[in-house]
């Protein structure tokens, strides 16, 4: 429709993708209040533009980027949400849990690690949902539905193309496998493996038998890095008196180019280059940051505790989500910077929950008001009459947007050919 070239492209990617402030604020305004959620969709525009801000400062993916991160954190959150509503109504709606599956299965698309969050999240709704066995049966096959809807398409497709019902991974994520379930690294491996991902998860499962102690440490060593890189989207270091300290020292010198000295003393850019967090960091917390990380610390277990006493088990999702996102990362020994971006938004959801309640707790004690009541429960998403049309109206729109994909490869004619691109190769 716009056309092809990389500016083409962001006209559609860039309105897509500013959805996730508008759907944490929703995520935050199901957990627990309204105040939280402007702070939390706050917060992530924040993120986002201090991302582009440091663009070749340090290693940051943003929405300019034509990279899977923020599509699959868009997708992962949009899961999330939709999640928590269907716990919370208890399975009363239908077609919740559809769309849940159907979110899931078309992320996959984008990145098949986000698989790995549906076992745990499977196990909590077997748990949360009420009622006989055979009802929450029910739920789990109405999700299961939509994530076979939307594979399907793409299934086919390859089915077609390579006789092999598979989502056709690059075949060089086997060799990838055995490269780093080894004692020692083997670049040739990742360039002569096949597609044999059996072959790679059985020598896999064989390393992990035979050297159990190398699999816990470093399983557990990118598993860690994972939640410190989501700590430190939080502030690490409170700079505010400095920096007006050096405002005033720097003003004689740029006199009447305000924007210049603002962005020499003030500006993200040398927030980052002033702390070694983002660049050959060595682990060890700088004195100066102690005080902020145990008050993010603090934060973010208020945030655990107030969602947890509210809603219960609901309020679980997006921990499991991550957690176990960050885990699926840690098996194939991958952490931080762009791994990490896809639920690097639990921090600061849970920092501003935490830090509203904080807030709401003194405007009560001060103005002997009540102001941390819990938000009146929201309106179901679609209305509960005419279920079945509601039911077969997310199967469809699953199915037409998973089925766009190979739709698209039909009938727009490939502008390269293999003919045309061999001879490069050569």
């Amino acid at each position: 429709m716009s056309g092809i070239g990389y500016e083409n492209i962001l006209k559609w990617q860039i309105p897509f993708l500013s959805l996730i402030p508008a759907l944490l604020y929703l995520l935050a305004l199901e957990l627990h209040h309204r105040t939280s959620a402007l702070v939390v969709a706050g917060l992530a525009i924040f993120h986002e533009t201090n991302a582009m801000a440091l663009a070749g400062i340090v290693n940051v993916s943003h929405a300019k980027l034509l990279m899977s991160e923020l599509p699959t954190a868009l997708g992962i959150i949009a899961f999330s949400l939709i999640m928590i509503r269907w716990l919370k109504t208890k399975g009363s709606h239908p077609y919740l849990p559809i769309l849940a599956g159907g979110i899931a299965g078309l992320t996959a698309l984008i990145r098949v690690q986000v698989l790995i969050i549906m076992p745990p999240v499977v196990l909590l709704a077997w748990f949360g949902l009420k009622g006989e066995p055979r009802s929450r049966l029910k739920g789990l096959f109405l999700m299961g539905t939509g994530l076979l809807l939307a594979i399907t398409p793409w299934f086919c497709r390859n089915w077609l193309k390579t006789g092999e019902f598979s989502f056709g991974t690059d075949p060089s994520q086997s060799g990838l496998i055995d490269q780093r379930y080894r004692l020692f690294n083997a670049p040739d491996l990742l360039e002569n493996s096949k597609d044999d991902d059996s072959s790679s998860l059985q020598n896999a499962f064989q390393f992990i038998t035979n050297h159990p102690d190398n699999f816990i440490q470093f399983t557990t060593a990118h598993f860690s890095n994972n939640l410190v890189a989501s700590l430190l989207v939080l502030p690490a270091r409170y700079s505010l008196v400095e920096s007006l300290k050096t405002y005033n020292d720097l003003s004689p010198y740029w006199d009447g180019t305000p924007l210049k000295l603002w962005e020499q003393c003030c500006w993200i850019n040398t927030y980052v280059q002033d702390n070694p967090y983002w660049d050959h960091w060595d682990g060890v917390w700088r004195k100066e940051s102690h005080l902020p990380i145990v008050l993010n610390l603090v934060f973010i277990a208020l945030g655990i505790a107030v969602i947890w006493t509210r809603h219960n088990l609901p309020a679980l999702v997006p921990l499991l989500v991550a957690l176990s996102y960050n885990a699926g990362n840690a098996l194939v020994r991958t952490s931080g910077w762009r791994f990490n971006l896809p639920v690097d938004w639990l921090g600061f959801l849970l920092y501003g929950i935490g830090i509203t309640q904080t807030i709401l707790w003194i405007a009560t004690y001060f103005t002997s008001r009540t102001m941390d009541r819990a938000e009146e429960q929201a309106p179901p998403f679609l209305a509960t009459r005419r279920t079945t049309i509601w039911i077969g109206a997310a199967c469809l729109g699953i199915l037409a947007i998973s089925g766009s994909i190979p739709v698209a490869e039909i009938t727009v004619a490939s502008r390269y050919h293999q003919d045309d691109i061999q001879p490069l190769l050569n």
